[in-house]
C-alpha cells in the first residue's frame, strides 16, 4: 500500500508521461506492470497515460485489452479509450472489443463500436 506521499509522485509521475504524450514510449513496460496492480484510479490513469501515448503504446494491446473486462466501468471504458488512441496496432483487441457489443450498458456498447 503506498502512503501519502508516495501516491502523490505516482500521481505526478504519470501526469508528466501523459503531457509527454509518445515521448513516454519508453515507460510503456513499466505502464503495463502499473496497470497490473494498484487501485482502480491508478489503472485508469495508466490507461488515460497509455492512450496519450498513443500508437508508440502498442506493445500494451494485450492487457489494455484484458481491462476491457475489469470491473470497475470507468477502467473498462477507458480502456477502450485507449485502443482507439493507439490506432490499428490495437487490430489484435477486436475480438474483446466485439463482447462489449453485448452489454445492456450503452456507454460500453458505444466503447465496443468505437
Amino acid at each position: 500500500m503506498l502512503n501519502d506521499e508516495d501516491a502523490k509522485r505516482r500521481e505526478r509521475a504519470l501526469m508528466v508521461l501523459g503531457r509527454l504524450g509518445p515521448d513516454a514510449a519508453a515507460a510503456v513496460p513499466d505502464l503495463v506492470k502499473a496497470l497490473k496492480g494498484g487501485d482502480a484510479k491508478q489503472r485508469n490513469e495508466v490507461l488515460f497515460v497509455l492512450g496519450a501515448i498513443g500508437p508508440k503504446a502498442a506493445a500494451a494491446v494485450e492487457p489494455v485489452a484484458g481491462a476491457l473486462a475489469d470491473s470497475d466501468r470507468e477502467v473498462m471504458l477507458t480502456a477502450g479509450f485507449c485502443l482507439g488512441k493507439i490506432g490499428p496496432g490495437a487490430k489484435s483487441a477486436a475480438p474483446a472489443l466485439q463482447k462489449l457489443l453485448a452489454s445492456d450498458d450503452k456507454m460500453v456498447k458505444l466503447t465496443g463500436v468505437w
